[in-house]
């Protein structure tokens, strides 16, 4: 199986990650994969993931969990309440540049057409 995700490193003083969806797959099917991958960059701490091609743009888009070193704490993991201006930005951008990983989401040809229209605004 090819890579479900995306992950970006970030200048950002709380969260160093970026987990981008880049298809349907949910992150409990990569979870394990991706922190193989944090683990070998020797990372721990927090990881945004941003869920647009299995959640649309509904408010748990973004999520936030804490990584050890190791694995993710599962209890540690939920929506984010507010999502600064800069992570906004840096996903549609990812997104606009990357439009055939609308068509590998499970989103309805309505969906993406909102979420097309809502990508170009910001």
């Amino acid at each position: 199986m090819s890579k479900a995700y995306n992950l970006k490193k970030i200048s950002d003083p709380e969260c160093k990650y970026i987990v981008f969806s880049i298809d349907y797959h949910r992150i409990e099917d990569y979870i394990t994969d991706l922190a193989k991958e944090l683990t070998s960059k020797s990372f721990s701490g927090l990881v945004i993931f941003d869920l647009l091609l299995s959640n649309g743009l509904s408010s748990d888009r973004y999520v936030k969990a804490h990584f050890d070193g190791n694995k993710f704490l599962l209890q540690t993991m939920q929506p984010l309440d507010k999502v600064d201006d800069k992570i906004v930005k840096l996903s549609s951008n990812f997104y606009i540049k990357k439009p055939e990983y609308l068509e590998r989401s499970i989103l309805s040809r309505t969906q993406k057409f909102l979420i097309r229209r809502e990508l170009s605004t910001q």
